[in-house]
């Protein structure tokens, strides 16, 4: 099977990876990166487009390759991995934390959506989001925890790591690691 790939980045970082990502997959499949101009062409009058384009190539029909195709659509799901936290720590302490650990991570400044904050985190695994709620609503109906409980005895952390490939693991997994030195600490 024979796909063609529209990629869109964002800026020249994105683009190397790009090139990175085909230098690894190289060995495993035919991967070309054509020269010259690539775009869609979508209409009825395809046979008449390609003449006026021949017409104006030095290499003529020679020059081009056309490739007749449908969209593909993969049904790679996103990978998810979800830690939990439970600390006698007071909400000031456990934020100051985050905001800390974030910045070690490299993370911009998070986005405040509901009840949780995301962070967009680039590493040489690829791309993920990092949510991390404190004390969220949906945690304290899944635990069946009272409100008073819930927030007056006990306060929780829910990081949410989203992303592909490997990201999501690699980062849940240096996430942890500092966590649990922090609430041991």
């Amino acid at each position: 099977m024979e796909y063609i790939l529209f990629v869109d980045y964002a800026n020249d970082a994105e683009r190397k990876r790009i090139d990175y990502t085909i230098e690894r997959w190289k060995d495993r499949a035919e991967i070309e990166k054509p020269r010259g101009a690539v775009f869609r062409y979508s209409g009825d009058n395809a046979d008449e487009f390609l003449d006026d384009l021949y017409s104006r190539l030095s290499a003529g029909k020679d020059g081009v390759k056309v490739f007749a195709g449908k969209r593909y659509t993969s049904n790679i799901p996103e990978k998810v991995k979800t830690l939990r936290y439970t600390t006698s720590l007071k909400i000031p302490t456990i934020q100051k934390f985050i905001d800390y650990l974030m910045k070690k991570f490299g993370t911009p400044m998070g986005e405040t959506k509901d009840e949780f904050t995301a962070y967009k985190i680039s590493t040489k695994k690829g791309n993920a989001v990092i949510e991390i709620a404190i004390n969220p609503v949906e945690y304290m109906r899944l635990t069946e925890l009272s409100p008073a409980e819930f927030i007056n005895e006990r306060n929780n952390i829910v990081v949410t790591v989203r992303g592909y490939g490997d990201v999501a693991s690699y980062i849940a997994e240096g996430l942890d690691a500092e966590i649990m030195m922090f609430l041991k600490a």
